[in-house]
């Protein structure tokens, strides 16, 4: 089956919506905790000058907030261009048992995610504790990726096949 390079929004988009959050949330929360070390090390050095130690640190914390924001603007963007896609497709009922079937998987590839990105943050002290106290939206939003999963393939799923054509 060739695969078509002009398709649309659909439910089967979540497949790869989900993997892409725990990526971008791994990515992020690395490159931070990373910046902010060097930022720890870079303040304890005698030859550093004083502005450059104010400049860094002040980068740091905006980079932090820039990435924490970032993800929230993926968190609702994708799920957004994925509705108005999703209208513009033609469906039939006779696909609204495979996708109820599909949405199961969906949310136990969820669930799955969400495991992992626990394991993840939890093996290391100074990691979790960084992430709970710079990257909040991060912190509170992954645990929680099965609601996501849920609440984004329902609300797909029913605008796939609400919709009159």
């Amino acid at each position: 089956m060739r695969y078509k390079l002009n398709r649309k929004g659909n439910i089967d988009d979540m497949w790869i919506v989900l993997p892409f959050m725990l990526i971008i949330a791994v990515i992020m929360i690395l490159g931070s905790f990373v910046f902010d070390s060097f930022n720890t090390k870079l303040s304890g050095m005698s030859n550093v000058d004083a502005t450059t130690k104010s400049t860094i640190n002040t980068y740091n914390s905006n980079l932090t907030k820039s990435f924490d924001y970032g993800f929230i603007f993926i968190l609702i963007g994708l799920p957004i261009i994925s509705i108005i896609f999703a209208r513009l497709i033609p469906s039939s009922p006779f696909f609204y048992a495979i996708t109820i079937i599909v949405n199961l998987f969906i949310w136990a590839l969820a669930i799955l995610l969400a495991y992992i990105y626990r394991n993840i943050i939890l093996t290391s002290s100074s990691l979790y504790t960084h992430v709970y106290t710079n990257l909040p939206f991060i912190n509170f939003f992954m645990p929680k990726l099965v609601f996501y999963a849920i609440i984004y393939s329902s609300v797909v799923s029913i605008v796939l096949y609400t919709k009159t054509n």
